[in-house]
């Protein structure tokens, strides 16, 4: 028997997602985050549809929107207890920054480690500015927020900020 495909075909504005899905597969696989459909071809835009298409073996499951209603409380609670475990096993996938994801991290921004000091400088610099009488602007209280805000501060100050064409706003936090 015949184990069934997904054939998923991009149309020009989405070609770009074709290597960022076969990346996400790639590095789920790699850290046992699954299941994971198995990519079996990958192809461009040389055929008959002139897209790039990929061909990618086909999990198997219901929609959990399509089977919820005949599900006991216990149930669903042990399937919602299964999605947090995978969505805790990709948080613990390592990466250099975080930011939107492709092939690399576009728009890297600091990771949790990289924020505490980045805040640690910050509050250094202000200790400084009091001590030489200077006023101080507002510190973040915290973390990744706490620098956003910063930022949107300066942006909306006229500072500049740069964004990559593929980023769709999405910001991701751990």
């Amino acid at each position: 028997m015949t184990e069934p495909v997904v054939i998923k075909i991009y149309d020009d504005q989405w070609r770009w997602k074709q290597e960022k899905e076969i990346y996400v597969y790639q590095l789920l696989e790699q850290h046992a985050v699954g299941p994971v459909p198995a990519v079996l071809h990958r192809g461009d835009t040389d055929n008959a549809l002139e897209r790039c298409y990929t061909v990618m073996t086909m999990l198997r499951g219901r929609p959990l929107s399509a089977v919820s209603h005949g599900l006991d409380r216990a149930s669903l609670r042990e399937i919602y207890r299964q999605i947090g475990g995978c969505m805790a096993a990709v948080h613990q996938i390592p990466q250099d920054s975080y930011g939107y994801l492709t092939t690399q991290v576009l728009d890297p921004e600091p990771t949790p480690g990289q924020t505490r000091g980045a805040l640690r400088r910050i509050r250094q610099a202000a200790r400084r500015l009091e001590r030489a009488g200077r006023p101080v602007p507002p510190l973040p209280r915290s973390g990744a927020v706490g620098l956003v805000r910063l930022h949107r501060q300066h942006t909306s100050a006229g500072g500049h900020h740069r964004r990559h064409p593929a980023h769709d706003g999405m910001i991701f936090s751990r």
